[in-house]
């Protein structure tokens, strides 16, 4: 179990990967996972890069 906090994330339209089986990576943190679901499929982050990198910004400026 890591002492990390972690931010994940989906597709909003992804058929292989849900939100609930998401929150499966909690075990492995003693933090509240972050879920963060992005517009597009298993690929989304061809269509939400400007999200993503906005989200993955703010979590590391916040971290130091």
């Amino acid at each position: 179990v890591l002492p990390v906090p972690f931010e994940l994330f989906a597709g909003k339209d992804d058929p292989s990967v849900t939100p609930s089986q998401l929150q499966e990576w909690a075990r492995y943190t003693t933090h509240p996972p972050t879920l963060h679901c992005l517009a597009g499929d298993h690929f989304f982050i061809h269509e939400s890069s400007a999200t993503l990198s906005n989200i993955l910004s703010t979590s590391l400026a916040s971290i130091g």
